[in-house]
């Protein structure tokens, strides 16, 4: 798609910055007016018809017909199109991969869940995924306008390649361009740790649109966090922030791998937990549901009065709430949001940790269950791939 030619009203470079803010404005409505995407951006009518057109021919936008015909000039909404293009979202947990095609809008069209034994080459992943991406592309009849990719990793700045995924057995992996060569073609990417890209996809959900910046904590085979301003993510912190499994905000009776006491993952970390309840579930090898069924098996039996079962998961909650009050101490989030194993305790859970931190924080910070559950970095990746072409234009 060649959307980046010069015309005679503007520049290359200021047509293709009102492009991006309308399609911005369109992805944060759903639905919006020419004459409001005027006034709210600053552009004159004239213009905006004009880029409109465009992206309307494109096959990126699309009128919504169902309120044409109203008195005077139609008022019709632009919404994104979701015939002709599509955006491939790939998360590579620990546990299990994924990989989801969905329309622009974030409506899924397929989707693949698989796993592989780890340590596991880069070649070896990016080589699956695409090609389970490339045969979802076909079936759906439509082309790839963006890629999202969601990693446990650490990122060199501007998220171009992994430094380090302790997970997957990498180190200097440039990611962007294995995904390219295998493609055999060039198309915007955008590659996040697992933690940003729920963050993303919480923040952009209706249900949390009354606060401006939320803090987004991920617990599960490693952890993350990342912090959301408005709908967008605050990547003016340095990639490192999020990497917080080796701070000493834990249970200092712990070791951790490395060799030190208190370590965040140690302490607080699936693994952790599995351990403490291993009597209670059995002690399960990782597969694509492990952490779900034995979450849940500890929830149930927690439930059902289980001494053993309860006491893990005060002890889980407690520590939670002395980690997330230092990290809001120094971050100021107007709300926090949990993704990872922890969310599948329930909303009972939730409720005790929110209500000790506000207990403990010298501010009240509302601590929140991510309102797309688990599957938060799996739709935060289409979210991705979508910014990844808004920014290439």
């Amino acid at each position: 798609m060649d959307i980046m030619t010069a015309d005679g009203f503007s520049n290359p470079r200021v047509r293709s910055h009102n492009l991006a803010l309308i399609l911005r404005a369109v992805r944060d409505r759903s639905a919006i007016h020419r004459a409001r995407l005027a006034t709210e951006l600053g552009l004159t009518r004239t213009s905006v018809t004009r880029l409109v057109t465009e992206l309307l021919a494109e096959g990126v936008l699309m009128e919504d017909a169902s309120v044409v015909g109203a008195r005077g000039r139609p008022a019709t909404p632009l919404r994104f199109d979701n015939h002709r293009w599509a955006l491939l979202g790939i998360e590579a947990r620990a546990d299990h991969t994924d990989v989801v095609l969905t329309t622009l809008s974030g409506e899924e069209l397929a989707s693949e869940a698989f796993t592989f034994e780890l340590p596991i080459a880069p070649e070896q992943l990016i080589k699956r995924v695409i090609s389970v991406g490339t045969h979802m592309v076909e079936d759906s009849g439509r082309q790839v306008l963006g890629i999202g990719i969601a990693l446990p990793a650490r990122f060199s700045e501007g998220f171009l390649s992994v430094v380090q995924s302790a997970r997957f057995g990498w180190g200097d992996v440039d990611v962007l361009d294995l995904v390219r060569r295998e493609l055999g073609y060039n198309i915007p990417i955008a590659m996040r740790d697992i933690s940003r890209a729920a963050a993303l996809a919480n923040a952009r959900h209706p249900e949390l649109a009354s606060y401006g910046r939320i803090l987004h904590f991920q617990l599960g085979m490693g952890l993350g966090m990342a912090l959301t301003a408005g709908q967008e993510l605050n990547d003016s912190l340095p990639t490192s922030w999020g990497a917080i499994e080796h701070s000493p905000l834990g249970d200092p009776t712990v070791v951790c791998h490395c060799g030190r006491h208190g370590c965040v993952d140690a302490s607080i970390g699936f693994a952790r937990f599995q351990h403490l309840t291993a009597s209670i579930v059995g002690d399960q090898p990782l597969g694509p549901s492990t952490v779900e069924d034995h979450t849940l098996a500890v929830a149930s039996a927690a439930e059902r009065g289980d001494e053993q079962a309860r006491a893990a998961i005060d002890h889980l909650a407690g520590l939670l709430v002395s980690v997330l009050a230092t990290v809001s101490s120094i971050v100021m989030p107007e709300a926090i949001t949990l993704g990872g194993y922890p969310i599948l305790l329930g909303p009972g859970f939730i409720r005790r940790v929110s209500e000790r931190l506000e207990q403990e924080s010298p501010v009240p910070v509302p601590v929140l269950q991510s309102p797309h559950g688990d599957l938060a970095s799996r739709r935060g990746t289409a979210m991705l791939a979508l910014d990844a072409y808004v920014d290439s234009i």
